[in-house]
């Protein structure tokens, strides 16, 4: 771990939701990092924790600014997640050690001969409810599965510890460096949104589509009985999609040799303990019937093998 006070300069964003940040060149050595020789390569972006005296956040490195020196160069969406309108007149502290302030937690559970990859980024007070649906998959008899599950505590959390799934890197994450290094044939990972239309349920990833079609029939079906009504499930197929989880470099589609499957929920659904242990059953059973090593027919859909 390596940390420094770095003065903050204003600059453009580089993403609509103040995740990314760019150090200057002179910020780069102070933190013992190395410039990444191409910020667009998968985990080259990692993660670092800045203090402006309103708690942590976690940002992402997504550039280095070669005309600054030992600054770190935020647009105002940026600034905005330290709750700063402005540049501070004092340095702020910069810790390269993500679970430096033993706030945000890192669970890996590594089994031998897993062929599953489960995660929950952002579990705890980030996105309710998800690293608890990770763990009902995870622990399942029926599926030798890896983990991998972040939990923030309550108080501005998604605000704080939020980063997007394309950007996690393991040079910051010993636990998914850990789950990067075994092959797993299939991933799932379980978000949550605040509102998209009356969607409950976004279904993505590169998993193959027919993956995707069953599991959002299923989740149709079932959530239907669930919430009392009629369930609106999207399988996402484009990037014009809301959350489709169809890059490359989304963790989910890192971890599989044969593509991810991303589950995004609705808070709305998410406050439905029954709904959330639903959406959990049925991607343990899809993940339960895909790992199968028989060659007997598969169970009828919201059965066990």
């Amino acid at each position: 771990m390596t940390s420094a006070a770095l003065g903050v300069v204003e600059g453009p964003d580089l993403d609509p939701d103040g995740e990314r940040v760019a150090l200057g060149v002179g910020a780069f050595a102070l933190l013992g990092l190395a410039v990444p020789p191409d910020f667009g390569a998968p985990g080259s972006r990692r993660q670092i924790l800045v203090d402006a005296g309103n708690g942590v956040v976690a940002y992402t490195v997504a550039a280095a600014d070669s005309n600054s020196g030992e600054v770190i160069r935020m647009g105002r969406a940026a600034m905005g997640r330290s709750l700063l309108q402005v540049p501070p007149p004092a340095p702020v502290d910069v810790t390269t050690d993500v679970l430096a302030r033993c706030e945000l937690q890192e669970i890996a559970v590594l089994r031998s001969c897993a062929s599953v990859a489960v995660v929950a980024p952002h579990g705890g007070s980030i996105e309710d409810e998800t690293d608890e649906q990770a763990e009902l998959v995870a622990s399942d008899p029926f599926i030798r599965a890896d983990s991998w599950i972040c939990r923030a505590p309550a108080g501005g959390a998604f605000r704080r510890w939020h980063i997007t799934s394309d950007d996690l890197s393991e040079a910051s994450f010993a636990g998914l460096r850990a789950l990067l290094g075994v092959p797993h044939e299939f991933a799932v990972s379980f978000h949550g949104f605040g509102a998209v239309g009356d969607l409950d349920v976004i279904v993505g990833g590169l998993v193959d589509e027919e993956v995707k079609r069953r599991v959002r029939d299923e989740l149709e079906r079932r959530l239907t009985a669930v919430l009392q009504r009629p369930a609106r499930v999207l399988r996402a197929t484009s990037s014009q999609d809301p959350h489709p989880g169809l890059l490359p470099d989304n963790v989910v589609n890192r971890l599989a040799t044969r593509g991810g499957l991303q589950i995004e929920q609705a808070a709305a659904v998410r406050r439905v303990r029954r709904a959330t242990r639903t959406v959990a059953e049925v991607v343990r059973d899809e993940l339960a019937t895909l790992t199968s090593s028989t060659t007997a027919a598969p169970p009828a859909a919201g059965t066990r093998p």
